[in-house]
């Protein structure tokens, strides 16, 4: 379950902003990033934006890499500033809205 950061609000599939995930997602696809999943919502009750860094596991890839991988993502992640959202790394769940 995914939960804005600013007021604890839930963030559920209505949230989902399709249009800017899409683009993301196609740049994503452009520059040949694997492994990674952009999904950009908003809050409904204080309108603060979150990216959510999906990261799933490659084929063949070990506990070792996926977790540094993670890591790499994570601290792009930090050093990355945009007014009025936050971009947050997670590991893909199943059944996660």
């Amino acid at each position: 379950m995914r939960m804005c950061i600013n007021c604890q609000c839930r963030l559920g599939e209505a949230d989902l902003l399709d249009v800017q995930s899409q683009r993301m997602e196609e740049e994503r696809i452009l520059v040949g990033l694997q492994g990674v999943y952009f999904r950009y919502y908003t809050c409904p009750r204080c309108s603060h934006d979150h990216v959510f860094l999906e990261v799933v596991r490659l084929r063949g890839e070990s506990n070792h890499d996926f977790r540094g991988r993670k890591k790499a993502l994570t601290r792009v992640a930090h050093e990355t500033k945009a007014a009025q959202t936050t971009i947050l790394v997670v590991e893909q769940d199943v059944g996660q809205d």
